[in-house]
């Protein structure tokens, strides 16, 4: 018997979309040497040497590995090319300290007890998620697993895009350049007699696709992967189509924000015209002013919103012009994602003043590598920022978006209860120019406000419930 968390009623919709796992082994037998596997076709776990079942008094029945010789056998997970989906997820107690053992995936091949050639392999161990391939490691490193601690611990893999999660807040994230090229063992505790682990593992999952922020928020919140859904962002809070002669004063505020500096430069005044907002001009002064309009409406960090726009064009003078779509907590605490001609392409800055989610939040910023081939191109694309909470205050993830494609996940720890949203033109040094043209603005949340207190009951498992 484990502890679960009842899925909220109000998440239960035609409109959400269960995320059928590709394996899931609960781990809450009493006896026996095998690990049943919930999805239908999927292959059962064999216990082998020293695996053994225990009650825990937190999670109920788990499955508890010597760090000897005992692992189970899962299966296979196929093998994974670049643009190819995948995602783990698992309950880890550890026993063993800091150590490259295989926590869950595998080292060798099954077959030959040596390396695949080229070497490859997929592994967790208590500091890192290890993705070997073609002979080299593009790996995620993490803060280490503490010991007697239960915690969940997840990987997703987005095509190239590889993050992970822990307690459902990213904690490190890669770009991989190549993929496997065999279906690679699954292996819980050790590959076979090798790297054994110790500790204790409850509710392994697998999915044949990449888990959003919200399925990873929820899987930590307990809810059953089998359970486990990716909700729409419908409930919308703010729409302009900037279809009016001039700016709607009930919207926006316009502001001389810029990423470095917030003061008169000698930018135009936003400009209206033909359905369309236009932010810029020529700047005297540097560095990286701006032309900016803030929205009147604060929207809460309690719920997951999905902030986007139309990015009509973007085009510049000079030594570097960006086009910006932030969310403005305060001065101390934002995300500014942005299209940077000159300097860097398509980017994010962060500021998490007080908690550990600040990186470089001005300047050059922190590429994101997978938009490189469309770093020049100041045509039409749609930013999107998704702003995710854990339940936990001050925790929030944003998942950073061009055209519907992931490239990015950043996570706060003391973000503000509520926040803005801002759209900007800069320009870098005195004399350059700037015209960043935006559409389309949307701001939606899952669920509608009336709701919100259910979802964060519902995150927080107040509809606690035991399961067998």
């Amino acid at each position: 018997m484990k502890p679960r968390y009842l899925l909220p009623l109000t998440l239960l919709s035609a409109s959400a979309a269960f995320a059928d796992p590709h394996g899931y082994w609960p781990l809450d037998e009493n006896a026996g040497t095998v690990a049943p596997n919930l999805v239908p076709g999927g292959t059962d776990g064999a216990l082998v040497n020293g695996a053994t079942w225990v009650a825990d008094a937190q999670r109920g029945q788990v499955l508890e590995f010597d760090g000897v010789d005992g692992y189970v056998n899962a299966g296979t997970i196929p093998a994974l090319g670049t643009g190819d989906d995948f995602s783990w997820s698992f309950w880890v107690n550890n026993a063993q300290g800091t150590t490259s053992n295989v926590v869950v995936g595998n080292r060798y091949s099954p077959t030959t007890g040596v390396d695949f050639s080229p070497r490859e392999f997929v592994k967790f161990t208590t500091n890192q998620f290890e993705w070997h391939r073609n002979g080299a490691g593009e790996n995620i490193d993490y803060a280490d697993i503490p010991n007697g601690v239960w915690l969940h611990q997840a990987t997703t893999k987005n095509g190239t895009l590889e993050v992970a999660y822990r307690n459902g807040l990213a904690i490190g994230s890669t770009v991989i350049t190549q993929g496997t090229n065999n279906a690679q063992p699954l292996y819980f505790g050790g590959d076979q007699t090798n790297e054994n682990w110790q500790g204790r593992l409850d509710d392994v999952a697998t999915w044949s696709h990449g888990l959003d922020a919200q399925e990873m928020v929820q899987l930590a919140r307990g809810v059953s992967p089998l359970e486990v859904q990716s909700i729409p962002y419908n409930s919308v809070q703010l729409a302009d189509v900037f279809d009016g002669a001039a700016l709607d004063a009930g919207n926006w505020t316009a502001t001389d924000r810029g990423l470095e500096n917030n003061a008169p430069v000698g930018y135009d005044s936003p400009l209206v015209s033909g359905g369309q907002v236009t932010l810029g001009g020529t700047t005297s002064n540097q560095y990286w002013f701006g032309s900016s309009i803030e929205s009147n409406q604060r929207f809460s960090s309690e719920i997951a919103t999905e902030i986007s726009v139309d990015r009509v064009s973007l085009e510049g003078s000079g030594t570097a012009y960006r086009s910006s779509l932030w969310i403005l907590g305060d001065n101390d605490h934002y995300i500014h994602f942005s299209q940077d001609i000159g300097e860097n392409g398509w980017q994010f800055n962060a500021n998490d003043v007080g908690g550990a989610g600040t990186l470089n939040p001005t300047g050059g910023g922190n590429n994101l590598s997978i938009f490189d081939a469309i770093d020049g191109d100041g045509g039409l694309h749609e930013m999107a920022i998704r702003a995710v909470p854990t339940g936990n205050p001050g925790e929030m993830n944003f998942e950073l978006l061009v055209d519907g494609i992931l490239g990015g996940v950043h996570s706060v720890t003391n973000f503000p209860s509520d926040y803005q949203v801002v759209l900007t033109g800069q320009a870098r040094a005195t004399g350059d120019s700037v015209s960043a043209v935006f559409d389309n603005l949307r701001v939606a949340s899952i669920p509608e406000p009336s709701r919100a207190l259910l979802i964060a009951f519902g995150a927080l498992g107040i509809a606690l419930r035991r399961r067998r």
